[in-house]
């Protein structure tokens, strides 16, 4: 008796693993497809439509950690194409975090939005230095900040990210 549900339980466990393996071949396809395109060939106009596509289906069938890998492509091969903005890569970010699937991908992404400003302020660090503090402006220009503003987005962003600690921390990083 033990025997035969011993072998039920391996042999559901290669079934699950088989599956999940499955899964990743699909995308370990396509992105092989699009890191060819853009380290052999250098289309990055071309691998962007791909990972677009790509994060379609990753975030139609709840990928969590697809979504986020094509947000990552996405934002680079964007820079490349076209002129970055910060402000639509922020709220790129920050429509993300509010449509995530788990607690998880809502901190990745809370992180990344923090990293995202904390490098902007760092490379453009000498234009804020230089500026004073307004009284009772609307500061929705990331470019029109001070380093305070940025100081307390990058804090708030991070403690957000580390709120759910228990959830967190229970939280597997297989995926």
């Amino acid at each position: 008796m033990s025997f035969r549900f011993l072998f039920l339980i391996a042999l559901s466990l290669t079934a699950i693993k088989m599956n999940a393996q499955k899964n990743d071949t699909t995308y370990l396809k396509e992105w092989n497809e699009i890191d060819t395109l853009v380290t052999e060939q250098n289309l990055p106009k071309s691998a962007l439509e791909k990972v677009n596509i790509l994060y379609t289906k990753a975030s139609t069938n709840k990928q969590e950690a697809q979504v986020i890998k094509t947000l990552l492509y996405r934002m680079s091969l964007e820079s490349q194409v076209t002129e970055t903005d910060i402000n639509a890569e922020y709220q790129l970010l920050q429509t993300q975090a509010e449509q995530a699937f788990s607690t998880a991908q809502k901190s990745i992404l809370y992180c990344l939005q923090a990293s995202l400003l904390n490098e902007y302020f760092n490379n453009n660090r000498w234009k804020f230095y230089q500026r004073s503090t307004t009284v009772n402006f609307v500061k929705e220009d990331i470019a029109t900040w001070t380093a305070d503003d940025f100081s307390t987005a990058v804090t708030q962003l991070n403690q957000d990210a580390l709120k759910p600690a228990t959830t967190l921390q229970q939280t597997s990083l297989a995926a």
